[in-house]
């Protein structure tokens, strides 16, 4: 090899030589870059929430994991419930109530854009409140100020509680129809309407109003704690709430024959009547009832003492 040419190689493989270690400190650096973000994961997960909330439920025996997620929402112009509306009204005038219980309200912000912050917590519910194990904390801002905080179930509705483990009757000090009759427009039509009639003539206009697919009518023959109770089965985890049965799922509902069943009344709520109801259904998507004949019963009870009967259980068996 000539001078020239031992030159040029050498020159060549300096440069290589060059690029190597520039790969290889450019990699080193990523590598620490990313242990270091990995070693400050804490840290940032810390940062992540909302310090003034995890101290909030620490204070009431609750440990924040992780949030689960974050988002706006607008709270509805008031608490008072209109015959068969979706419950959302209810679903705040309730933790509203809980929210106060620990010195948090809400309410001057009605109408508002709210930010709702849900959190999952390492302690099970109370034991009250069992079957559901997982809780999940839920925060209200407005702004940058806390207005509101309570526990809520994840997928099936225990009617949530307060940071201090009370459910709602013994933070108001009322049963839930006596609570429920300060948030009801008894003026409404619908709900004068319903009001005048026996419990076969609601389950009668309840098939009706299914058959003719009027949800608004259907849902206002049902007790508000039945609405409720459904508020939030199977919602997605990242969310308070579904709308999902806005729509009742049916393509035709025929009330076929009612009959009231006096011998299940010692088992039943003191003030209940029950009847097996005999009906012919076809549903969008069939799941516990199938297509055609069915007998479902029905528990009919008046949810407050200035309201009518209402269906306040649907079951397949007395």
């Amino acid at each position: 090899m000539t001078g020239s040419a031992g030159q040029a190689a050498s020159g060549v493989k300096k440069k290589i030589g060059f690029l190597v270690v520039a790969c290889l400190v450019s990699i080193l650096n990523i590598s620490i870059s990313g242990r270091g973000a990995r070693e400050k994961g804490p840290d940032a997960r810390k940062q992540a929430l909302n310090l003034e909330d995890e101290e909030l439920f620490k204070k009431y025996g609750w440990t924040i994991t992780s949030q689960v997620h974050s988002f706006d929402l607008v709270l509805p112009s008031t608490f008072i419930h209109e015959a068969g509306e979706f419950p959302i009204k209810l679903y705040w005038a309730y933790n509203h109530e809980l929210s106060r219980s620990i010195g948090l309200d809400f309410a001057p912000y009605l109408g508002e854009k709210m930010r709702a912050t849900i959190y999952a917590l390492s302690e099970p519910w109370p034991d009250a409140m069992r079957p559901d194990n997982k809780a999940r904390g839920v925060t209200l801002r407005a702004g940058p100020k806390l207005v509101g905080a309570y526990i809520h179930s994840w997928r099936h509705y225990k009617l949530n509680c307060s940071l201090d483990r009370k459910q709602l009757a013994e933070v108001v000090k009322k049963s839930w129809g006596e609570w429920l009759d300060g948030y009801v427009d008894y003026d409404n039509e619908i709900e004068k309407r319903l009001s005048a009639m026996r419990p076969e003539e609601i389950i009668s206009e309840y098939f009706r109003a299914l058959d003719r697919h009027d949800w608004t009518f259907s849902r206002a023959c049902l007790t508000r704690r039945y609405l409720m109770d459904r508020l939030p089965i199977h919602t997605d985890d990242r969310y308070l709430y579904h709308e999902d049965y806005a729509k009742g799922g049916f393509k035709s509902a025929k009330l076929i024959s009612v009959q009231e069943l006096p011998y299940l009344a010692k088992g039943n709520p003191p003030g209940t009547i029950e009847y097996e109801v005999i009906c012919d259904c076809i549903f969008e998507n069939p799941t516990t009832l199938d297509d055609g004949i069915n007998y479902i019963y029905m528990i009919m009870e008046r949810e407050t003492a200035r309201g009518g009967w209402k269906i306040g259980s649907i079951g397949t068996g007395p």
